[in-house]
């Protein structure tokens, strides 16, 4: 039986990842070893390892980021980088498996790689030209030995890497299984565990600070919230507070002084992962600058407002997403739009990737030349 490490440090990979860590955990010949880190385990950013808890896995923390500034993160992954490695001394698995492009990410890859441990990457080749995740991710994509991305165009920008075609595989967007498995609930269940009443028509809030010529965190926020000023009243809005970002709370303190002032908001640092499915199914439109707009959202179809550069360089030449810039009269031009026009169809894939992903894991894992890497220029391998 091969031990399968699974890292987790936010809501965002744990809620996309859910089904590939059940899948690990069901298969017979695999036996899942989850950490758990970063802003799971941050009371100031919601403590959801409580949600990992529900779902029934007791993971070995690997952790604490307290905060949103630079030295709380760092002082973080300095510390987790020794708790990491003292699992790995002790309980060393046959593979460890990264989702995404968190800085934080890279507590669990360092002691990995000094322990000799195979790295499985899971949405390499993405490109977020406005957020510092796009260095973190091709960093954790030249430390991989088996790369799972999501289509044809992020294997092709691992290629242009130098990443051997051997080692990729295309499994499909795993936030997409994720929405696609995760059940309806009532709007009453939705009231009492979360306060949210969706006979009240809803738009959903996610914003990130973004990398951006001549506009700072505060100006980006503040322009945004401004804009929103034009939804009528009956419109509720429900915002979702970053995770652990450097700079994240300056949007948390620009979003609670918002709301301060208004009746028809309501924000969280973390909703469970039904209510959250559930909030975008049946909200109007999500509006920020969040990846769930880009993967998630057209696959139920609703609309998206993509607000800035955060996002650029990512594929999403898709129907339901409105790309604007940082202009109030954009914005509510196309918060207009979306109030006023159906969602066009989308195709929604029917990959299952946590499938996939196991297949892959058990034909390639016990490879001899898995360490032994070629870096070949050009993607023509």
């Amino acid at each position: 039986m091969k031990k399968i490490a699974f890292a987790t440090t936010a809501r965002s990979d744990y809620n996309a990842s859910r089904y590939i860590i059940k899948a690990i955990e069901n298969d017979l010949d695999l036996e899942l070893q989850l950490l758990v880190g970063g802003s799971h385990v941050s009371h100031n950013l919601g403590y959801t390892v409580e949600e990992i808890v529900k779902d029934g896995y007791t993971g070995k923390y690997s952790g604490m980021i307290c905060g949103n500034e630079s030295k709380d993160i760092a002082y973080g992954i300095y510390n987790s980088i020794g708790i990491v490695t003292d699992i790995f001394e002790n309980d060393k698995p046959d593979l460890l498996i990264i989702n995404g492009d968190r800085l934080e990410l890279m507590s669990f890859i360092i002691p990995a790689v000094l322990y000799n441990i195979p790295i499985a990457h899971i949405g390499g080749g993405e490109i977020t030209e406005g957020s510092r995740d796009n260095d973190t991710r091709y960093a954790i994509s030249h430390y991989a030995h088996l790369h799972f991305v999501a289509d044809q165009q992020c294997a092709e920008n691992l290629y242009k890497q130098g990443i051997e075609k051997r080692r990729v595989f295309i499994v499909g967007w795993e936030g997409i299984e994720n929405i696609r498995k995760t059940k309806q609930i009532s709007n009453q269940k939705m009231k009492k565990r979360s306060g949210i009443d969706l006979s009240i028509p809803s738009i959903l809030f996610i914003y990130y600070p973004s990398l951006e010529n001549g506009l700072d965190t505060q100006k980006q926020i503040d322009l945004i919230l401004n804009a929103l000023d034009y939804l009528n009243l009956q419109i509720q809005i429900i915002f979702i507070y970053p995770c652990a970002e450097i700079e994240g709370d300056i949007i948390k303190k620009a979003i609670n002084n918002y709301i301060d002032k208004r009746a028809n908001c309501k924000a969280f640092s973390n909703l469970d992962n039904e209510v959250f499915v559930n909030l975008m199914r049946n909200c109007k439109f999500i509006i920020g600058n969040s990846s769930a707009g880009i993967i998630e959202m057209p696959s139920i179809p609703k609309w998206t407002i993509n607000i800035g550069n955060r996002q650029k360089g990512r594929k999403h030449n898709i129907k339901s997403i409105i790309n604007v810039g940082y202009s109030s009269r954009k914005i509510t031009e196309a918060m207009d739009f979306a109030l006023n026009n159906k969602v066009p169809e989308n195709i929604n894939q029917n990959f299952n990737p946590s499938q996939k992903i196991i297949q892959a894991i058990k034909e390639n894992i016990d490879r001899p030349d898995l360490f032994y890497k070629k870096f070949l220029l050009g993607g023509n391998q």
